[in-house]
């Protein structure tokens, strides 16, 4: 396959950050006991607990159970880097964006537009923390990787409530790319549990003029 040369050095540039708007238990309701059950773990309690609670009546403790739940599942799972794509320019809202026609790229940057789900939160007097760090890397249409940066960015932030899903949007410099088919490989780390995650990226560079 041909490639045009790439330049020894592939800059990177600017990292932005567009947390999620999410939903956040409201105060704790009614207790219940837990029926004796064959789950010990507390997935299984307050599982067992939102039924319960619905068996009752109680849908508003109910849902509230089942976010507890919902919290221990995500804090088992992998970390999950999802919905990668280009973006033609940032997002109007939290998570209301436009992609890019055939993820080309006919400016100087591009806009990478990524989800994160399943991280960690560090509680805080004034309130919960959101603690992610990305490494980006830039690979011909193959998989060989010809540029990047480790640390590329780091996306820090408190809220009242827990952000579930973290969305973001990485700007990223390909002025001295030649016009042809790229990956970019999007590495995410959470300081908070340790885990990692990472997605590809499709993008072309298109012809500029007089080039």
């Amino acid at each position: 396959m041909f490639r045009a040369p790439v330049p020894a050095a592939v800059l990177l540039a600017v990292t932005l950050l567009w947390p999620t708007v999410s939903w956040a238990p409201p105060d704790a309701g009614p207790s219940a006991a837990c029926p004796p059950g064959p789950t010990d773990d507390a997935f299984g309690r307050a599982l067992t607990r939102a039924m319960t609670l619905h068996r009752e009546g109680d849908d508003a403790a109910a849902r509230r159970a089942l976010l507890d739940a919902l919290d221990e599942a995500r804090a088992r799972a992998p970390l999950e880097v999802h919905h990668g794509t280009v973006i033609t320019e940032p997002p109007e809202n939290l998570g209301m964006y436009r992609p890019a026609p055939g993820s080309m790229v006919f400016g100087d940057t591009v806009l990478l537009y990524l989800e994160v789900d399943n991280h960690g939160f560090r509680k805080r007097p004034e309130g919960l923390e959101v603690d992610l760090w990305t490494d980006v890397f830039i690979l011909y249409e193959d998989g060989e990787r010809i540029g990047g940066k480790e640390r590329f960015g780091e996306h820090r932030f408190v809220s009242r409530t827990p952000h579930r899903t973290t969305h973001m949007v990485l700007e990223m410099t390909v002025s001295k790319l030649p016009p042809q088919p790229y990956w970019a490989e999007v590495v995410v780390h959470d300081a908070v549990s340790g885990k990692v995650g990472r997605t590809r990226i499709p993008f072309r560079v298109a012809a500029r003029p007089g080039h």
